[in-house]
């Protein structure tokens, strides 16, 4: 009973092609998994199909039969590229995926203050405005003309010398950059509160000097000159104080230009000039109290038929606070008390003087208010 039948077919079985590929650097050749937005990246087909027959690509849509194609995306984010293999006509099919992640380029911003500026004396300062699209946090390079590269997110920088200076800012996302360049900053000289001071003595006028002082930094358009001498106020390049006495005194200048840069400078002078040695007094002359405040009384000597004037004069240009003419009677001693805050004038040193034919004879109240 070993009946038997046999019936056979051929059936033909074909490779699953296994599809693989390379993201490759278009310029570097280098594996790559980060791109810039419209940036050229080359995919390099590694697949090693074994059997015969005919293969299709296609990747994202897009068939291709070649080793390699190159692609680049127009807008950032996570995106997938996929290799799909199809043995026609028997329809083995495979596919394989890579995902990249595809950055923004950035948009460099910024804005300069205090421009123009001085050396030494004022700051530059860099606002930075850039933004991302894509939302990552960027790093900054901030480049002055050969003389400074730094990284912080704004700009702070105070030049040496004068010039013009082109600022740079680059943003920088990942390797993707984008830069931006202001023309020109423009940079001048610092500004100097340097002075000098001669001693001379003024006309006509006993028992009193002049201090002529002179800026150094003149050449400058637009400068402002504060003086301070002891507690008086005087302004200009070249201004002249009066001094009745010999002491130390305390000169200050400030100097300002139109934007801004400014310096000061101080000196203390000590004054001993025998021409503001101790005067005769033949009219007895005598102030008191010294130092004062509210009220100060005077007194002198004088002879009949004398006219004697008495008068107080700010440091400041001379202008007189208080004048008093007195035509003389009979010999004898004359006083007067003077109420200073009826004079509405501020705390501080005042000259008082008697003159009397060819004789003048000078003081000053110490005014404390």
């Amino acid at each position: 009973n070993n009946c038997a039948d046999t019936f056979a077919k051929i059936a033909i079985v074909y490779e699953t092609y296994k599809p693989s590929f390379e993201v490759l650097n278009s310029m570097t050749q280098l594996t790559q998994s980060s791109f810039c937005e419209n940036e050229f990246m080359k995919i390099s087909n590694t697949s090693n199909p074994t059997d015969k027959g005919t293969y299709t690509y296609n990747l994202n849509g897009k068939p291709f039969n070649s080793k390699s194609t190159q692609l680049a995306f127009l807008n950032y984010g996570q995106k997938s590229i996929s290799l799909v293999v199809n043995h026609l006509p028997e329809g083995c099919i495979d596919s394989s995926i890579q995902t990249i992640d595809i950055k923004s380029i950035p948009t460099a911003k910024f804005t300069l203050t205090t421009n123009p500026l001085c050396a030494v004396q004022q700051e530059l300062l860099g606002q930075n405005g850039s933004t991302n699209p894509d939302l990552s946090p960027l790093t900054y390079t901030w480049q002055i003309e050969g003389i400074k590269s730094e990284t912080s997110t704004n700009l702070k920088h105070i030049f040496a010398s004068k010039g013009t200076y082109v600022v740079k800012l680059i943003a920088n996302n990942k390797g993707c950059k984008d830069t931006l360049t202001n023309n020109t900053v423009t940079v001048l000289d610092p500004v100097s509160a340097a002075f000098n001071y001669r001693l001379s003595q003024t006309r006509n006028t006993p028992n009193q000097l002049q201090i002529e002082l002179s800026a150094v930094d003149t050449t400058q358009p637009d400068i402002s000159y504060q003086w301070k001498f002891g507690d008086d106020q005087l302004s200009g390049k070249y201004p002249i104080q009066k001094i009745n006495a010999n002491n130390t005194y305390t000169i200050l200048l400030k100097v300002e230009n139109a934007i801004g840069c400014m310096d000061t400078s101080t000196q203390i002078i000590k004054i001993e000039n025998s021409f503001l040695m101790k005067q005769n007094n033949e009219r007895n002359f005598n102030l008191f109290p010294n130092p004062t405040a509210n009220t100060a009384a005077y007194s002198f000597s004088a002879k009949k038929g004398e006219r004697v004037k008495v008068k107080i004069t700010t440091v400041v240009g001379q202008q007189e606070l208080y004048s008093r003419n007195w035509d003389i009677q009979e010999d004898g001693q004359y006083f007067e008390t003077i109420n200073l805050e009826n004079l509405h004038i501020s705390a501080g040193t005042y000259p008082i003087q008697i003159e009397c034919g060819s004789v003048t004879i000078w003081s000053k109240i110490i005014y404390l208010r």
